[in-house]
């Protein structure tokens, strides 16, 4: 990441919390979790400022976090091996990324950079396998939300094949869940 972002953490007033804790009940990545739960891993989240051009994640290095943008838009690069990276799909607010880092070490498949100034919700894996720790719970139902994403993903990309009508938005993007 660049240097050029801020960091907040989510202690700095109810408004933070109360906010983190509504974005994090609306994430599919957290469906099932118990309100208690929600309410720590809300804690535990910081805000983030990134400026145009700032790279959220960059494609081949470790990723160690969730985000969700709350304001701005982002481009998803891909660049092939010894290749020049090419845009693939863009997102705005509401886009969550990286919730696969929360459950393991993975190096990122693609750079998320922002166009123009965007604001996420960030919850780190340190942080959340913490909270885990103290919740049993979660894993398993965190590992629920993730294989039932990737079984929605994969029919919306045989669907679109089939159809011959697929988009590099369609066919991208399912390790950024």
């Amino acid at each position: 990441m660049n240097s050029s972002m801020d960091h907040q953490d989510a202690s700095d007033g109810a408004c933070g919390f109360t906010t983190h804790l509504d974005i994090l009940r609306e994430m599919p990545i957290f469906t099932g979790l118990s309100l208690d739960v929600l309410k720590v891993l809300a804690y535990l989240s910081s805000n983030e400022t990134c400026r145009d051009g700032d790279r959220l994640c960059v494609q081949g290095e470790m990723f160690d976090s969730c985000r969700y943008i709350t304001m701005g838009r982002v481009e998803i690069l891909r660049a092939p091996e010894n290749g020049t990276a090419a845009v693939v799909g863009t997102a705005g607010g509401g886009w969550t990324f990286g919730g696969l880092a929360l459950l393991t070490h993975v190096k990122s498949l693609y750079t998320i950079r922002a166009k123009g100034d965007v604001e996420c919700l960030v919850l780190s894996r340190e942080k959340f396998q913490k909270a885990a720790e103290r919740f049993p719970q979660v894993l398993p139902r965190v590992l629920h939300a993730v294989v039932e994403h990737m079984f929605s993903w994969e029919a919306k990309v045989l669907s679109a094949l089939e159809r011959n009508a697929a988009t590099p938005e369609e066919v991208h993007g399912l390790t950024l869940f």
